[in-house]
């Protein structure tokens, strides 16, 4: 077996290779890659074993380094779950053992792993979620069954109520979910996303192709919308925001509905639905009324310095600081966002 290290920002043919794989998702495309580079210069290490054409086993793998948290390698940043990829004989500690000694070498503090993958031996739990997956397979009619009752009488008010949606790739469209988005991290006590990310997301994603804002209005007004990125016969739901004052529209649960319907219509067959706190009840009745496959989802570190040390969960003095937050004008929030988010990857 021989493992290479690669950036695959350097390889015009990393998703063909990739792809090769049937377990990749967006996460581990180039797309992503330059996306997270493009928006906060995060350098790439993505381990790799190759056979031929086809890609054996992929560990991605990018450095964070910060004043405030310390350096430390993330698979990958950002992303609700990045699993090594393995195929054959490959596992998990030999991909491990390179990538390893070379964040020793980079002076990395710990490697951290975003996946439900099993754990080696040296590694332990830093933050534990559950996922949601909805698979395609059964037909428009089948999905719709496999819905809760309650979330297909919300998409059939939402109709009534006059809702509309829109399956869009423009920058206006990601303009409009930023809005929104905004909004609703203010309500939720934290900072946006710098405005810069979303434009890296159009201009690698959304805008070639690979990913779509589905939008809901009502009286001419955006009420609800999602983000959603696609990789081969793979989705994510990466964002959603809703106005709360348009809550009892309930358009949410139409967004998502005619999200699947078009993403289903595209060829995708696989829907994740991201990461959720275990305390996050509402979003979980939300996630679990779509007929969606539900796992345990834990990241795992591995403590590269040698001591019992390590720096206190990054999201921790965000939480602490929620009620300032939801009191700060949305632009301020937007300041502090590109500030912050840098160094919490």
């Amino acid at each position: 077996m021989r493992l290479e290290v690669v950036n695959p920002l350097h390889d015009d043919s990393w998703n063909d290779l990739v792809l090769t794989h049937g377990e990749a998702t967006v996460f581990h495309s180039r797309e992503w890659a330059e996306i997270l580079w493009d928006s906060y210069g995060f350098p790439a290490h993505y381990g790799i074993v190759r056979d031929g054409g086809r890609l054996t086993a992929l560990l991605a793998v990018m450095q964070v380094s910060s004043r405030l948290t310390g350096c430390r390698g993330v698979s990958l940043p950002f992303s609700d779950e990045c699993a090594p990829l393995l195929s054959g004989s490959v596992t998990v500690e030999d991909l491990l053992g390179p990538v390893v000694g070379l964040g020793r070498s980079l002076g990395w503090q710990y490697l951290e792993i975003r996946s439900a993958t099993p754990r080696s031996g040296g590694s332990s739990v830093s933050s534990s979620f559950i996922s949601h997956e909805v698979e395609m397979g059964a037909g428009e009619d089948g999905l719709y069954r496999a819905l809760k009752p309650g979330h297909r009488r919300n998409i059939a008010g939402a109709k009534l109520r006059g809702v509309s949606v829109q399956v869009l790739d423009t920058w206006a469209a990601v303009e409009g979910y930023y809005l929104l988005h905004c909004q609703t991290r203010r309500r939720h006590g934290l900072p946006p996303q710098p405005v810069g990310f979303f434009r890296a997301l159009h201009r690698r994603a959304i805008g070639p192709g690979r990913g779509v804002v589905v939008l809901a209005t009502s009286g001419g007004r955006c009420v609800s919308g999602a983000v959603f990125l696609r990789f081969g016969a793979t989705a994510v739901y990466k964002f959603g925001a809703s106005d709360p004052a348009c809550r009892d529209l309930r358009p949410g649960y139409l967004v998502m509905w005619e999200a699947l319907r078009h993403l289903r219509s595209t060829g995708v067959r696989k829907v994740s639905l991201g990461r959720t706190d275990p305390d996050q009840a509402g979003l979980l009745r939300f996630k679990r009324g779509w007929g969606a496959h539900e796992a345990n989802l834990s990241y795992s570190r591995i403590n590269l310095t040698g001591t019992r040390r390590l720096i206190a969960a990054k999201g921790r003095g965000l939480r602490l600081l929620a009620p300032v937050f939801r009191r700060l004008p949305i632009q301020i929030l937007q300041r502090i966002g590109a500030a912050v988010y840098p160094h919490i990857a």
